[in-house]
């Protein structure tokens, strides 16, 4: 089994920055680097992170002073130690045979890239069926023009700098931009996994489940044709969202 560093970038999570640092403790495999890339949080992120420091074989925080997810995803590829990389955002939830069944996957079949399903299992009917509609979406697409969920993807060092990294002039779709750059590459292997993870569903809370579907949907149709949006032709910002209402999250180690 490959051994693995865990990119999580992180803008003001200190609410939930515990719960992922916590599922990776409960994971079923232990052998993993763990790398939080803050992008300049002006809360208590760094300081909640840093009472994990123990807790993990390798672990290590970077502060970024300029903000950007593809800035922390690329910062923390290029400081992991190990080759096969996880990218995950620090509102997401894991099972804890997540990457025990992940790594068995691509290692089992070669995989250089692979994109993961949102869980529809959890949460209440709007972010079941909110995770189905996109789900559809990522399996569809894979044929003709690969899209993927940024806040869970697995690659491998080589792979990311064979393509670049993720691209940081790109303003929405960064993630879907990096699969399609994958399947470009005739010695790389890119696929949709059998596997899910747990997504946070506040943004569409808070925005509106119509709303968030109907910009991803039109950033991805104008991508098609149109190229990448590098402009702001298509507003969407990244982390933002409000904070939860309460602390009832914030644990520590």
């Amino acid at each position: 089994m490959s051994e693995l560093s865990i990119v999580i970038i992180t803008l003001n999570e200190e609410f939930t920055i515990s719960n992922i640092l916590n599922d990776l403790k409960a994971q079923t495999v232990a052998d993993f680097e763990v790398i939080i890339v803050d992008s300049a949080s002006d809360d208590d992120t760094v300081n909640i992170a840093t009472k994990f420091t123990n807790d993990f074989k390798h672990f290590q925080i970077i502060e970024n002073k300029l903000r950007g997810a593809s800035l922390g995803r690329n910062t923390g590829a290029v400081a992991a130690k190990y080759e096969r990389l996880l990218f995950l955002d620090a509102d997401t939830s894991l099972r804890p045979n997540f990457i025990e069944t992940a790594l068995n996957i691509v290692d089992g079949q070669n995989i250089d890239v692979a994109g993961i399903y949102m869980d529809m299992k959890t949460g209440r009917f709007a972010n079941r069926a909110t995770a189905a509609i996109v789900n559809l979406g990522l399996w569809f697409t894979k044929w003709i023009f690969p899209t993927i969920v940024g806040a869970c993807v697995i690659s491998t060092k080589n792979a990311h700098t064979l393509v670049g990294g993720f691209n940081e002039q790109i303003k929405i779709g960064e993630d879907c931009e990096y699969a399609v750059k994958m399947t470009k590459q005739k010695s790389l292997t890119f696929k949709m996994i059998p596997l899910t993870f747990i997504f946070d569903m506040r943004r569409f809370e808070q925005e509106g489940y119509a709303k968030i579907l109907f910009t991803w949907g039109i950033a991805n149709i104008r991508r098609f044709f149109f190229g990448e949006i590098t402009k702001d032709q298509i507003k969407y910002q990244f982390g933002h969202h409000a904070k939860p209402q309460n602390n009832k999250t914030k644990n520590s180690s």
